[in-house]
């Protein structure tokens, strides 16, 4: 889904991530029934794609290999 929906959403300060009602509108049209989970995960990655995307350092570590 979230190849599908984008991973951000473009704006006029560049990537945004998706607002919950954007996920649910998606997900209305394309397969109907989401998860509250599915939502939730959907909108995290997009903020966290947009987070990747400002933070300017090449030699960062990519969210894959931070420890928790």
């Amino acid at each position: 889904m979230w190849r599908d929906l984008g991973y951000a959403r473009e704006s006029m300060s560049g990537a945004s991530p998706y607002s919950w009602s954007e996920v649910k509108a998606y997900a209305d049209l394309a397969c109907g029934d989401i998860t509250a989970a599915e939502a939730s995960c959907l909108v995290d990655m997009s903020r966290a794609y947009c987070l990747e995307i400002l933070n300017g350092n090449p030699l960062r570590k990519s969210p894959m290999e931070r420890a928790r």
